[in-house]
């Protein structure tokens, strides 16, 4: 065989990799190849001394991964062992869901509350406008005072509240985003807490 022959037949086994890494390499081989040939060595003892071309591809295939390697690797989800399967199954079942439905029942109470704030604004302004047509109604000073006074206090109080708990609520979904990605992240590594 000549050296020509062997690099064919090399980069043909390389093939679906990198071409500028399957260029590096044949072109260190190359060079080894003429300093051995100018050293006075033959072709066959320089194509012995690297061995036959499946050898060197598959020396470079367990230095290098493939892109299909790579690619498979990065969608491959290893389950875990089945003891750990079991206890996921059961931590799922009676602490993560509970805890999912507990949570998501909080933060729906959380967020009925910055409703409820909102609510009582827009009763506030409701309030100040009906003032106004009590008072061009001829129901008195009295009447529209008080109707406007409740109504800018509530305002003021459901502004308050549904600002308040608009920001609790964001924090909290924030969080039980965070809680649920570490546990996603926990279970993907097939690692469950004890």
């Amino acid at each position: 065989m000549t050296y020509k022959k062997w690099e064919y037949d090399l980069k043909c086994l390389l093939q679906g990799y990198p071409k500028k890494e399957v260029d590096e390499l044949t072109r260190y081989y190359a060079e080894i190849y003429g300093d051995k040939k100018d050293a006075g060595f033959s072709d066959e003892d320089i194509l012995i001394e690297f061995g036959t071309p499946e050898e060197c591809a598959e020396k470079f295939r367990a230095e290098n991964a493939s892109p299909a390697d790579e690619e498979k690797k990065r969608f491959e989800f290893k389950l875990p062992p089945a003891d750990k399967l079991i206890k996921l199954a059961l931590l799922t079942v009676f602490v993560y869901v509970p805890l999912a439905a507990v949570t998501l029942s909080a933060i729906m109470g959380i967020a009925a509350f910055s409703i409820g704030g909102a609510g009582i604004t827009l009763g506030g302004v409701a309030s100040v406008i009906l003032s106004f047509v009590h008072l061009i109604s001829g129901n008195g000073a009295a009447v529209f005072l008080s109707m406007l006074g409740l109504g800018i206090a509530a305002m003021g109080i459901g502004t308050i509240i549904a600002i308040a708990f608009f920001y609790i609520t964001k924090y909290a979904v924030g969080s039980a985003y965070k809680i649920v990605i570490r546990l996603y992240e926990k279970i993907k590594e097939g690692v469950v807490a004890k």
